[in-house]
């Protein structure tokens, strides 16, 4: 009966295959990850026993979920602006915060002076 061997792999390549042995029958290979990235995100964790080649390996995988920041956030200023980019009073205009690179979506609340405005309209792309 050979001896199995534990290695972990990460989006399909070999990160570490340094496993030891601890009581009894187990073999254990403990993956330290230096530090998670936003690249990271979605990545494919997959952890391999095998003891022979001629079986598959059993596997396990888990795939990286993450929270993210947004990466961006920007008003938008209205494309109806006055002569010198002046606004005119009694008149309405639409003014867009557009945020990027956040998971999941940013939650953008505007503010009038210290009061929060609630008619809003949030879209998604």
């Amino acid at each position: 009966r050979p001896e199995p061997s534990v290695r972990w792999l990460v989006n399909g390549v070999l990160v570490d295959e340094e496993y030891e042995h601890n009581t009894g029958d187990v073999i254990e290979n403990r993956l330290l990850w230096p530090a998670i990235r936003r690249g990271d995100y979605a990545a494919v964790f997959t952890c391999q026993a095998a003891n022979s080649h001629l079986v598959p390996p059993k596997e396990v995988s888990l795939v990286l979920d993450m929270f993210l920041r947004p990466l961006t956030v920007e008003i938008k200023k209205p494309a109806a602006l006055g002569e010198g980019g002046v606004l005119t009073a009694e008149r309405r205009y639409e003014v867009a915060c557009e945020s990027a690179g956040s998971r999941p979506p940013a939650l953008v609340t505007w503010y009038k002076g210290k009061r929060q405005l609630k008619r809003i309209t949030v879209s998604h792309r």
